[in-house]
């Protein structure tokens, strides 16, 4: 699958508002480094990779790829193609998104201050990897920081978020729903 510019791509849409649903559980597991969700989350989503790519993890709040990094280095992992990875970019730590949104706070592009390793990739190699799109403002600040529109692929995206965008009549989100990757598990 060729990954558009611009684009958003997720294989699942998840409610905010449910806290109980499979994908959020492992939308959460994947922002806390465990393995078994990252396991799964890479299961779908390397079937969207080329071969040449080069996936670049996108920082937390920490300031730098952690969880993230795990995440594309499993989803290179699981494809049959060569596919590389290459943790190339940095902010400074910052509250988080989840706790910015709770204090009422939004957290701006500019507060995020992501920054970019020297590098010598090409530009059109590159496909930003991050767990979730909820405001779509993290994907937003690593591609002003590439000062390029590289495609995103995230595990999921927010109900809310794919709302949004239809309301805006924006196209930024495509969404692939493939849950064979999964085993529901009680």
């Amino acid at each position: 699958m060729h990954l558009q510019k611009s684009d958003i791509h997720t294989s699942y849409i998840y409610p905010t508002h449910d806290r109980l649903t499979y994908v959020r559980k492992i939308a959460h597991g994947l922002k806390n480094g465990n393995e078994d969700a990252i396991r799964k989350a890479a299961c779908g989503m390397a079937k969207k990779i080329e071969s040449g790519s080069v996936l670049v993890p996108i920082p937390s709040a920490r300031g730098y790829a952690d969880a993230t990094l795990k995440l594309a280095l499993a989803i290179s992992e699981k494809t049959n193609e060569k596919i590389h990875v290459a943790d190339i970019l940095f902010s400074a730590p910052r509250v988080s998104h989840y706790l910015s949104k709770k204090r009422g706070i939004a957290l701006t592009i500019e507060a995020m201050a992501m920054h970019v390793k020297a590098h010598a990739i090409p530009h059109n190699k590159l496909i930003l990897v991050d767990n979730v799109a909820d405001t779509g403002k993290t994907i937003m600040a690593a591609r002003r920081a590439l000062t390029i529109d590289a495609p995103a692929l995230v595990f999921a995206a927010s109900v809310e978020q794919v709302v949004l965008n239809l309301e805006k009549r924006k196209t930024g989100i495509r969404t692939h729903a493939n849950p064979s990757c999964f085993t529901l598990q009680s």
